[in-house]
């Protein structure tokens, strides 16, 4: 009989650790280092990563259907001596995707949570493509929480200010948003991401591309690419922090384009990274870290005073 006792007792005590095990898994959480949390948003989970240690922090803002593994090559560099978090904005990757309009503010208060829930009192926000914007925005309206910005090819530029031009830019702009909006509009993704691609580009990294963001709920991809043309979204403020921006000249690039990030980001560090396509983390990461990493590492941004 006392045998039987203690198999039941081994019985409940596994039947303990399995459901706290499930417990640790279902509910919303701080990420240890090197795990995966979540925080939460309006109600929805947001998924990040934690890795690393050290100041100052980072936080990792993927671009338009993306999610946090195209930063997969890149964190292992970077989170030698810096802590790194890296998320999927609400509505991607591992993220709650409520059927709600996916706004660049919306994303921003996704980034917002996720520092909140990781109790980073402010970090460097480095974005890709769309993310770029998004680390813009928090930028601007929530300035004590960015030490400074990094843009990986980012997309936060501006309309001409010329009323005639800029009316021209708007129909361009709204032209390209609509194919989105189409019935096919999710075929669409991949010519236009093949578009993006260097003839360099690995074919096995063209297709991982194209799967990771095809595998966004399209609800997400429509609204969001339909809120990023919001003229409201390209005001033209300046942005007095430092700003490192890796930029790939590409035919989608206008001539300007130095010019037209100087005039955002005044305290401007701009490099040109060629040879690659627009998702240059996934070809170049030892590249890109380092630029990163010398900006990042830098007295400008190690010693700014945030307020």
């Amino acid at each position: 009989m006392e045998g039987v006792g203690i198999m039941r007792r081994a019985s409940i005590y596994r039947g303990l650790v399995l459901a706290l095990a499930l417990a640790a898994l279902l509910v919303p959480g701080l990420a240890g280092a090197g795990q995966g949390g979540y925080a939460v948003l309006d109600g929805h989970k947001v998924f990040y990563i934690d890795q690393g240690k050290g100041q100052p922090a980072m936080v990792l803002i993927h671009g338009w259907i993306g999610n946090h593994k195209f930063w997969k090559d890149m964190i292992p560099g970077l989170a030698k001596g810096h802590r790194v978090i890296a998320l999927d904005m609400i509505g991607h990757g591992q993220s709650d995707a409520p059927k709600l309009a996916y706004t660049q503010e919306l994303l921003a208060r996704s980034v917002l949570a996720v520092m909140d829930r990781a109790q980073l009192k402010n970090a460097v926000l480095v974005g890709h493509s769309m993310g770029a914007a998004v680390a813009r925005r928090v930028a601007l309206e929530h300035p004590a929480r960015v030490r400074a910005l990094v843009s990986v090819d980012g997309s936060p530029g501006q309309p001409p200010k010329d009323p005639k031009a800029r009316e021209e830019w708007a129909k361009q702009a709204n032209a390209f948003m609509a194919q989105f909006q189409e019935p096919d509009g999710q075929s669409k993704v991949g010519p236009f991401f093949d578009a993006m691609q260097d003839k360099a580009t690995p074919p096995a990294v063209r297709e991982w591309i194209k799967k990771q963001a095809l595998a966004t709920p399209w609800h997400v991809g429509k609204s969001s690419m339909k809120e990023f043309v919001n003229p409201a979204n390209w005001d033209g403020k300046p942005l007095n922090i430092p700003v490192l921006a890796i930029a790939v000249p590409s035919q989608f690039l206008p001539p300007d384009w130095e010019a037209q990030m100087r005039a955002l980001f005044p305290d401007l560090s701009y490099h040109t990274i060629t040879g690659v396509g627009h998702f240059l983390m996934l070809e170049k990461a030892a590249e890109v870290d380092s630029l990163i990493l010398g900006f990042v590492d830098s007295k400008a941004v190690r010693d700014r005073r945030v307020k």
